[in-house]
């Protein structure tokens, strides 16, 4: 069956295509942690440990939503000045590509990340920095910080946002045509005619995954039939 033919890496938005994928898996897993050897989620030795055992298997790595959605606006909280997203997106692609190309010796591809569907600013600010712990749903903000003390970060709006994950494909696209890995893109069947994300897909509160759905599995196999 060709799901036994590859690997999904990538984090919880991997559970969005419904079927039952290999994944080597890390919560909140993103670029700027895959390089660390001593990383929290471990998800860099994990790569290396499955890489050893299934050499045949083909390595599809689905990451970057984490960091264009959440991390560049936590480490601009950091700096307490919103960091320029096109250095970031540049920084992002070399240090991804870079690690697959100098540590993966299984056959590769590289899934771009998803249109977003986060519709609520202060949602990307609860994942940065609320405390959620059992019997306390709502959460603590950690050390104080406020939403509202940083309106000037989180105030980018829907649109700005969507065109920074599909400008995070379409230089990571450019990138791996330069280094001849090969790139997928299901968002042709995520999207309608409008450039607007399926109601299908999109999630019936706030959130920011795709409703799982058989349909992003098939096109996902679609887009990786010339490469299994």
């Amino acid at each position: 069956m060709l799901p036994n033919n590859f690997y999904l890496i990538g984090n919880s938005h991997t559970s969005q295509f419904k079927e039952e994928i290999n994944v080597i898996y890390g919560l909140g897993a993103s670029i700027c942690g895959l390089s660390k050897n001593e990383s929290t989620l471990k998800l860099h030795e994990k790569i290396l440990e499955t890489q050893k055992n299934n050499p045949d298997k083909l390595f599809v790595f689905f990451l970057g939503q984490s960091d264009i959605e959440f991390i560049y606006y936590y480490k601009s909280v950091k700096q307490n000045k919103k960091i320029d997203m096109e250095l970031f997106i540049n920084d992002l692609i070399d240090k991804y590509v870079s690690f697959i190309t100098k540590n993966i010796t299984n056959k590769v591809a590289i899934l771009g990340i998803n249109p977003t569907v986060i519709t609520d600013n202060q949602h990307i600010f609860n994942i940065n920095f609320r405390c959620f712990q059992p019997g306390n749903p709502s959460g603590n903000y950690e050390d104080n910080y406020q939403y509202n003390d940083y309106l000037h970060i989180y105030n980018d709006s829907y649109e700005k946002r969507f065109h920074n994950n599909m400008e995070f494909n379409r230089k990571l696209k450019l990138k791996c045509d330069e280094c001849n890995i090969p790139y997928i893109d299901i968002n042709k069947y995520i999207l309608d005619e409008n450039n607007i994300v399926r109601s299908e897909y999109f999630p019936k509160c706030i959130d920011h995954h795709l409703l799982p759905n058989t349909k992003l599995y098939l096109a996902l196999i679609e887009e990786l039939k010339p490469y299994l």
